[in-house]
């Protein structure tokens, strides 16, 4: 059953409907016999009854508007574009559905140029594309919990010289990237931006005087110091001085959250992972 577009009934093979097949819209006022996915003829409700049952040995289906999501007429788990009955585009990158703003697709409906992805995580990109790909000298990808990335991207993969990640409580990592991991010597910088570590390939190995940082950031990065931060406060009942309130994260991540990964281990030792 597909969300307020309908259900098909067909036979599947390599990922795609072959032969014949029967279609309900989802309103359940017409119904069309299929071939290969396709709508070919509009047919008698009592036909299509018969069809299923002779053909999938199932009964027509019970039908119900669902929650809103992009859809295809033949729902594929992993394609990678739809769109919806309200016109809208929708792209999966790395798992997640989002809806695209930006330049013309090109002739075969594949993002090229400037765009913005919003996904229904509340994840966003915001840089280049080619060939449906993030692919651009400086792209930003914000995470929903106040992470935020910045840096070159090619072929969908952070990949880069210099690039910058942020965590939401305020700690800066600079580092390289190449075909999506960090590599070679970077710098982390804690929140209070007096506590230092040098990296190596994005995992922290010793910790270095804040000169030797500052020396390193421009000389490899040609970066300053990161901006203090300034913590979001709230006044106490009393009155009297102010009580900090870090955001919190609720889903697998590390030093640089790596979104591409199909598995990770939480700090309370969870092992998560992704499909599709």
């Amino acid at each position: 059953q597909i969300a307020n577009v309908g259900v098909c009934y067909s036979l599947f093979q390599d990922g795609k409907p072959v032969g014949v097949g029967v279609y309900w819209t989802h309103d359940k006022t017409k119904v069309f016999r299929t071939l290969n996915g396709v709508n070919m003829e509009e047919i008698k409700m009592t036909d299509a009854s018969e069809l299923a049952m002779s053909k999938f040995k199932l009964p027509p289906p019970k039908l119900r508007s669902e929650k809103f999501e992009p859809t295809s007429r033949i729902k594929n788990l992993f394609s990678s574009k739809a769109v919806t009955a309200d016109g809208k585009l929708w792209f999966k990158d790395n798992g997640e559905w989002g809806t695209y703003e930006g330049d013309p697709l090109d002739s075969n409906g594949d993002r090229q140029g400037n765009g913005k992805m919003t996904y229904s995580s509340g994840n966003t990109y915001e840089g280049g594309f080619v060939n449906n790909k993030y692919n651009c000298e400086k792209g930003i990808y914000k995470w929903s919990d106040g992470d935020f990335f910045e840096g070159p991207w090619k072929d969908g993969e952070r990949d880069g010289a210099v690039c910058i990640y942020r965590n939401a409580d305020g700690g800066v990592e600079y580092s390289g990237y190449v075909a999506g991991q960090a590599t070679g010597e970077g710098l982390f910088w804690e929140p209070d931006r007096e506590t230092v570590f040098k990296l190596k390939d994005g995992e922290r190995k010793s910790r270095v005087s804040l000169s030797l940082a500052t020396k390193l950031a421009k000389e490899k990065f040609n970066l300053p110091v990161p901006d203090p931060v300034v913590s979001a406060t709230t006044t106490t009942a009393g009155g009297g001085g102010v009580a900090s309130t870090p955001p919190q994260k609720i889903e697998p991540t590390s030093i640089i959250k790596n979104f591409f990964s199909s598995k990770a281990v939480t700090a309370d030792v969870k092992l998560w992972f992704k499909d599709n």
